[in-house]
């Protein structure tokens, strides 16, 4: 078969129903890790345009979208990632999440069985710790997407000056939000994450699940009082359920994953240093290690929620929901569940924002001018090695001046 052009490429497409945009679209599903039945029913029921299982799939591959019969990347390129990441972030991931990495963020075609296989020999007592690991789960019900919200914060960073804001469906696992703040003691940077994420959805999930903190004040408030008045069983007050973080099982279950995949490397960092006498717990040092490690942080952070996201779920049980997140929350329907999202008014949303919420900052501004007194030629750490060099640059300097 002759080999088309690009323009003969797109004419064709555009023959069986798609357009240029079709194709951007089907790209950005293809990324998120959708099967050809996700892609055709997120089309039709997101944007309005149906194309049949048989035309997607004689065009992907000429769109350059393979998941099998891949031509691998170089292997030492391969070995060279896992080393890194086994060094960093990754040391604590199994073969299927770090197959995931290599694919999504460090862009390598490679199989899953090639991952298992170099990272038995790289990492051969971690593979077995993680097959001797077997956990028993809870199975937990729920209508649909957007049932109920899970939202708590995690704690372990803190000490450090790093508390982190989180908030999971219970339906499907999808990570709604994961976000770095300077505190978790005011209650309206969490408000903003949630806000934020009522205005994209352009709807209200059913329940929002808190523990009793003070932090989490004024999403109470913004909840109950959007859900006023909107006659269903579960409005107004009773869209709030209160209870023990202990007992917050969706996003508790996640911290784990959340630490094993890209924060335990930061605890261990982090730690050394307070056992080196390099970190004191002081609001100076405090300032210090957010204004070199938050971008990294919040970076790996996007990361973790992204590869989840897009991850597999596998079967556990018989009653167990299984699948992709991303899927699984855009396309409840296909679980035997619906969207549970409840209407909003998002100009009322708008005029909420001012009062009751504050855009999260990733380090004091302050403190930023001050180390650019210091460097004026300052540019932001994009390693775990530029940022520990130049907190302990910063730390000398103040220490002289």
């Amino acid at each position: 078969m002759a080999v088309l052009g690009f323009c003969g490429m797109i004419n064709l497409w555009e023959q069986h129903g798609a357009t240029w945009d079709s194709y951007a679209l089907i790209e950005l599903y293809f990324k998120q890790n959708c099967t050809q039945e996700e892609i055709i029913a997120l089309l039709e029921k997101n944007h309005g345009v149906i194309i049949k299982r048989r035309t997607l799939k004689r065009r992907m591959p000429w769109l350059g979208l393979r998941r099998n019969s891949i031509v691998e990347s170089d292997i030492n390129d391969i070995c060279s990632a896992i080393v890194t990441e086994l060094q960093s972030c990754g040391f604590n991931l199994g073969y299927r999440a770090m197959w995931q990495k290599f694919l999504h963020v460090h862009k390598l075609r490679v199989k899953r069985d090639t991952v298992y296989k170099l990272l038995k020999i790289a990492d051969p007592e971690g593979v077995e710790e993680r097959k001797a690991n077997r956990l028993k789960r809870r199975v937990f019900s729920s209508k649909g997407s957007n049932h109920i919200w899970s939202l708590d914060g995690y704690d372990k960073l803190k000490p450090f000056g790093f508390p982190i804001h989180g908030c999971i469906d219970r339906f499907s696992r999808y990570v709604l939000w994961l976000q770095y703040t300077t505190t978790n003691n005011d209650p309206k940077v969490p408000a903003y994450l949630f806000l934020q994420a009522v205005k994209k959805l352009k709807g209200l999930p059913t329940l929002v699940r808190t523990d009793a903190g003070t932090e989490n004040v004024n999403i109470h408030s913004l909840q109950t009082c959007l859900r006023a008045g909107q006659g269903d069983d579960l409005e107004g007050d009773k869209s709030y359920i209160v209870g023990r973080s202990v007992h917050n099982q969706r996003i508790e279950s996640y911290w784990g994953q959340m630490r094993q995949h890209s924060m335990d490397s930061y605890i261990h960092l982090f730690t050394t240093l307070k056992d080196n006498h390099e970190f004191d717990g002081s609001e100076r040092d405090t300032k210090c290690l957010q204004f070199c490690f938050a971008s990294l942080i919040q970076s790996d952070l996007d990361k973790c929620r992204d590869l989840w996201n897009k991850h597999s779920i596998r079967k556990q049980n018989a009653n167990n929901i299984h699948g992709k997140p991303y899927s699984m929350y855009h396309l409840p329907e296909k679980y035997g569940a619906q969207d549970c999202k409840k209407p909003v008014d998002l100009n009322a949303v708008d005029r909420l924002f001012p009062e009751f919420t504050e855009e999260p900052q990733l380090y004091d501004p302050f403190f930023a001018q001050q180390a650019r007194y210091f460097f004026p030629n300052l540019r932001i750490p994009s390693n775990v090695d530029e940022a520990l060099a130049l907190y302990r640059k910063l730390k000398q300097c103040m220490d002289e001046s």
